[in-house]
């Protein structure tokens, strides 16, 4: 019995965007690179409006979005394949721009936690990005994901319930925010 998920070393997933049937690639594994591009790319999306106020303020004090963050991020990417710690999938559209990410935030095969972020001018893919991420996952051995969602990010927790998630419970947080927590069990 597998106690640690197991991914393929270089992950390569079409992704349809369902609202112009562009196919878009989801990347994991060795086949993640990051250029200076991504890293200006990864500031501008993290600091778009609905991004910076779900995700980011809280995590930097208000403070701006800046080039440090991006670098941070793709770090702790690569960090959790070479360690297996964590599973991040970064999404490039049909002309390899990155513009979004979903990650599994554990190696814990029985709840592990999901999440993702998105450039908001690209809509329509991440769903489908989802249920890849399921998919994956459930190859790699786990048995449950769950995901943690603001009340007011109605875009996440759609998303989420068209993948096959279900909300299980709401709770406040520490900071007096009301969020949801959604589950999907991966059958055999």
């Amino acid at each position: 019995m597998n106690t640690k998920p197991f991914f393929e070393e270089k992950i390569n997933c079409r992704i349809k965007n369902f609202l112009n049937t562009d196919i878009y690639q989801m990347l994991g594994g060795s086949n993640i690179l990051f250029s200076e591009k991504d890293l200006q790319k990864i500031i501008d999306i993290c600091s778009q409006k609905d991004c910076y106020e779900m995700i980011f303020k809280r995590r930097l004090n208000g403070g701006p979005y800046l080039l440090k963050d991006a670098v941070s991020y793709t770090n702790w990417v690569m960090e959790g394949w070479r360690n297996h710690s964590h599973f991040a999938f970064i999404v490039r559209n049909n002309t390899g721009e990155f513009i979004g990410t979903l990650d599994i935030k554990s190696p814990d095969l029985d709840n592990a936690e999901v999440g993702c972020w998105a450039d908001e001018n690209y809509r329509g893919f991440m769903t489908n990005a989802f249920k890849e991420l399921i998919a994956l996952a459930k190859n790699a051995g786990y048995k449950k994901l769950y995901a943690r969602i603001k009340s007011e990010n109605s875009r996440s927790y759609n998303m989420v319930m068209r993948s096959g998630f279900i909300k299980i419970e709401e709770r406040l947080r520490t900071d007096g925010l009301l969020e949801f927590i959604y589950e999907i069990t991966l059958n055999d």
